[in-house]
């Protein structure tokens, strides 16, 4: 009698507790079909998991919502992981033998999904491994013009001394250049310190040289100018610079400058306000700062004109830690 009344007793909290359980499958399945409606993807998905770990296990109901939940969570972005999920979700849902009570409808909806599943997946690993590629010509592009152009984050001696032979110099004794070298870090800078160079066609110089205050040995940015050509230049006329300009100078292909400003998101952006072109990238390799390396450039979109005959354009180097 003992016996039959422990397991009268069992039987009664094993069906009150699959009761229970029963509801909250039932009760997280109607939150996770309320999230899809409201398009709260992630958590619709986080409910139909509560679901099936209440129910203990899984249905056509809760495996088609899961269906449709991954769909949408790759329409919204785009990853391998997303259409992992998305091609697991329909793997499962076909080894269901009861799945054909949910009808004929629903059954069609996950045969159109899982057969433009490949289409979808192709398309997105092929404009992956386009912007895979475009991302590691653009890296190539950053590290080469970080290698031309002398670095930031130095003391001004050092800065100097690292202009490259091939750009046009002030032609200084080194008495001179101490005299300079002080000159810019007691006043924070030079604005003009270009005006006694004369470069040719072709060539650049340093224009402007700013450290991070008065008194302060260490450069934060600096202005360079290349020559382009003589002209008789009436008002200060400029244009603006063509593109095959702008490709001669970042050695580029025109392809190529169409593929990092064109792009839904670009790499080279073009500010409108400033009427030019920023060139930006950081590195996961840190400096002796403990910062991420970085360059970062602005190249004007228009030529300036130098004492009313000289066409120029103009580059500003605000960080090269690279």
């Amino acid at each position: 009698m003992k016996k039959f009344l422990q397991l009268l007793i069992f039987l009664c909290v094993a069906t009150a507790t699959y009761a229970q359980s029963n509801m909250e499958a039932k009760m997280a399945y109607q939150m996770a079909e309320e999230k899809f409606d409201a398009k709260q993807y992630d958590e619709a998905l986080n409910y139909l998991e509560k679901a099936g770990t209440a129910l203990g296990s899984t249905n056509p109901p809760m495996l088609f919502l899961k269906i449709m939940i991954a769909n949408q969570i790759v329409t919204a972005k785009e990853s391998v992981d997303n259409y992992k999920k998305l091609e697991k979700a329909i793997a499962d849902f076909e080894k269901l033998k009861n799945k054909n009570a949910l009808g004929e409808d629903k059954l069609m909806e996950v045969y159109r999904i899982k057969m433009d599943l490949d289409k979808r997946k192709t398309a997105y690993e092929k404009e992956a491994d386009r912007t895979a590629g475009l991302q590691k010509q653009y890296g190539e592009m950053i590290r080469r013009l970080a290698a031309e152009f002398p670095k930031t984050e130095t003391n001004v001696s050092n800065f100097l001394a690292s202009i490259p032979s091939t750009w046009a110099d002030q032609k200084m004794t080194e008495k001179q250049r101490n005299k300079q070298i002080n000159y810019i870090i007691k006043s924070g800078g030079v604005d003009y310190y270009g005006y006694s160079i004369y470069p040719s066609d072709g060539q650049f110089y340093l224009m402007r040289v700013k450290t991070y205050g008065t008194s302060e040995d260490r450069v934060e940015h600096y202005y360079v100018q290349k020559r382009i050509k003589y002209v008789r230049a009436r008002n200060n006329f400029t244009r603006n610079l063509t593109i095959e300009e702008l490709c001669g100078f970042l050695n580029i292909t025109t392809e190529l400058w169409n593929d990092f400003t064109l792009e839904s998101k670009p790499l080279i952006l073009k500010d409108i306000n400033q009427d030019g072109y920023w060139i930006f990238a950081e590195i996961s390799e840190k400096g002796p700062d403990g910062k991420n390396k970085q360059f970062q450039m602005f190249i004007s979109a228009k030529t300036v004109i130098r004492d009313k005959i000289w066409e120029e354009m103009r580059i500003i180097i605000f960080r090269n830690t690279i």
